[in-house]
């Protein structure tokens, strides 16, 4: 992420640059499903879809930095709810298991 870049933007502009590359990701993530067989066919290769996975990745990424500058958030605010989410989806994973005797 440039920081100059990042500031010639208004915060609202920000945001809307986070959405778009969400997006993309969703986009991308579903294409290399698709390439791995996973719904309708494509005719693109699991190794180009993955290519676009990763290319969007560092778009969301850099969008999300973005946003964390354009909005003065820290990120280690961001590390602590992550902490928190994690810590809710193991108790949730161990409460699923089953134990089969």
């Amino acid at each position: 992420m440039n920081i100059r870049i990042v500031d010639e933007y208004s915060k609202n502009d920000n945001l809307n640059i986070l959405k778009e590359e969400c997006a993309e990701l969703i986009t991308a993530a579903s294409h290399l499903q698709r390439a791995r067989g996973d719904g309708h066919k494509t005719l693109r290769t699991e190794g180009e879809s993955m290519k676009d996975l990763m290319q969007a990745m560092a778009d969301c990424k850099n969008a999300i930095l973005s946003v964390l500058h354009s909005e003065e958030i820290r990120a280690n605010e961001l590390d602590e709810l992550i902490k928190e989410a994690d810590k809710k989806q193991l108790e949730v994973n161990a409460s699923e298991k089953v134990v089969v005797l």
